[in-house]
């Protein structure tokens, strides 16, 4: 089984980018969602439509070819396949709509995992007949979302946003936010164990992180996470979210967003610096969460096979920091390959 969180599936060649949808606010955040490359945020994404059932035909639409698109070229053995693909088919069941239903039957009609099939099979027994103009896939051209750049985040009003602040009001006061995907938490109960909450996080671009749960129909602040002081907004937007996390602190995020970066693998040289400056920043920590984290981020070096980091893991691997740390420095600083070009923390 595959545990990458990542996930490229290719566009259908049939589709092209000529439309635009101007979406906004709670929908602007489901559409993103829904148009990851990770599966896991588009999972998350039809949670959300399934819960709330936005009256938008334009984002049912989006999600039918998000549907179809996973369901035809994504690996069926991917561990988020079955789930992702479940979820969107009961946000449909539970929408209602008949000018649906001819596309779910197209799907039936293909190869389906046994999981799958149930789920469109009670889809369409659910789902009304229709005689009006059913939702044509071959005809669906995919929606390029119109983003505004904001204007409105600083660490100020960032600052000021209280726990238990809903999304609706954290969007007023900061915009949009620069990027959207899941939360990962994890509560520990007796008799029960460890249970896994798919929460929604947003972010800001050089200000930090969010984590909401949904709760009586409404995403609600559960915890606020400050990026580290460096500036990332010159990195690529591609790689600001994923960067924004791996220098937070917020210990359980680093540490799943540097599985995320050992799963890509993570190879930039101007996003590594970041994350290199980071552990050398807070080398000398005394929380072992945040020891255990940086660790992971030794490891994301290591897996980049860049040599730029060889020399600094090395001196890493014989300072004074946290001896989790300087375990986790070892294995690069003697497996990296040499390089010219050297990274030095500033």
């Amino acid at each position: 089984m595959k545990i990458a969180a990542i996930f490229l599936f290719a566009l259908l060649s049939l589709l092209s980018f000529t439309s635009n949808a101007s979406f906004k606010d709670k929908q602007l955040i489901y559409a993103k969602l829904l148009q990851s490359q990770n599966l896991a945020d588009v999972k998350l994404g039809a949670k959300a439509m399934h819960h709330e059932l936005p009256d938008n035909p334009e984002l049912w639409d989006l999600m039918a070819y998000t549907l179809w698109t996973i369901n035809t070229s994504a690996d069926q053995e991917h561990d988020e396949f079955d789930d992702t693909n479940a979820w969107l088919i009961k946000a449909f069941t539970e929408y209602n709509h008949p000018e649906y239903k001819d596309f779910l039957a197209q799907l039936l009609n293909k190869k389906q995992p046994n999981k799958i099939k149930r789920y469109l099979k009670k889809a369409l027994r659910n789902i009304d007949s229709y005689t009006g103009t059913s939702f044509k896939i071959n005809e669906y051209q995919v929606q390029e979302l119109i983003v505004f750049p904001n204007k409105l985040a600083n660490s100020e009003k960032f600052k000021q946003i209280d726990l238990g602040s809903t999304l609706a009001q954290i969007v007023n006061i900061l915009g949009q936010p620069d990027g959207v995907g899941q939360y990962l938490h994890y509560k520990r109960r007796i008799f029960i164990g460890t249970q896994t909450f798919q929460n929604l996080r947003i972010m800001y671009t050089d200000l930090g992180s969010m984590e909401l749960r949904y709760d009586k129909n409404k995403w609600t602040l559960d915890k606020k996470s400050f990026q580290s002081t460096q500036n990332i907004a010159n990195i690529t937007p591609q790689f600001q979210d994923l960067l924004s996390r791996l220098i937070s602190n917020d210990a359980p995020q680093i540490k799943s967003a540097a599985r995320e970066a050992i799963q890509l693998p993570l190879t930039q040289p101007d996003v590594l610096d970041h994350v290199a400056q980071y552990i050398w920043d807070n080398k000398n920590t005394d929380d072992r969460y945040l020891a255990d984290s940086l660790a992971w981020l030794c490891k994301v070096l290591g897996k980049s096979q860049n040599g730029r980091y060889k020399v600094f893991m090395e001196t890493l691997s014989h300072s004074d920091a946290h001896k989790k740390i300087i375990k986790y420095a070892r294995g690069p600083a003697k497996n990296l390959p040499s390089a010219d070009s050297q990274f030095m923390p500033s």
